[in-house]
């Protein structure tokens, strides 16, 4: 997980900075975001409902950072740069 999490991309790191350090549990994203899909594939984000927020525009689902990349990132916040 550690070395995964180091390899991020700049656009993947933009995504989880508001799960470390602006405290959110659930961060709604559309379900055709390439960058919310690929960090599922990662297995460091997980889509927490397989129901949209009805109404929203984009199709938004609710996703979850994985316990153990939680972990890792707030051990280590330095793999999130400004």
């Amino acid at each position: 997980m550690r070395e995964t999490l180091a390899a991020l991309t700049a656009d993947e790191k933009q995504m989880l900075r508001p799960y470390i350090f602006a405290g959110e549990n659930t961060v709604y994203e559309s379900i055709y975001d390439g960058v919310a899909n690929g960090l599922v594939a990662k297995r460091i984000l997980y889509r927490a409902s397989n129901l949209s927020v009805p109404g929203t525009p984009g199709v938004l689902f609710p996703f979850n950072l994985q316990p153990q990349a939680r972990i890792e990132l707030t051990k280590h916040p330095d793999f999130l740069p400004d």
